[in-house]
């Protein structure tokens, strides 16, 4: 198994040989924790490619950028995990009333 952890989620790495194209697939599960619980998210990414280590390269890779995309929409946060300008002020204001 082929796993890496990032950005406080921990990606698994599963590469599926598909028969109807015969390439390799990447997949991975993708956990998190939130509070007392871990939540996960099985993703099938649509990069096939030609050998077994080319697809967990590709879906480790994939699923770093589903995290920052993920992180972004959940917590105004920036890629590199700062938080945009706007969501400051936004939170600033609110505290305000």
């Amino acid at each position: 198994m082929w796993s890496l952890s990032y950005r406080n989620h921990v990606i698994m790495a599963f590469p599926s040989f598909d028969t109807a194209t015969s390439r390799w697939a990447a997949q991975a599960n993708i956990s998190w924790v939130v509070g007392p619980v871990r939540e996960s998210e099985f993703v099938r990414f649509p990069k096939r490619v030609g050998s077994e280590a080319e697809a967990v390269a590709s879906a480790l890779s994939a699923a770093r950028v589903w995290i920052d995309k993920r992180e972004k929409m959940h917590h105004g946060l920036s890629p590199h995990g700062t938080q945009e300008p706007g969501s400051i002020r936004a939170l600033g204001s609110g505290l305000m009333r």
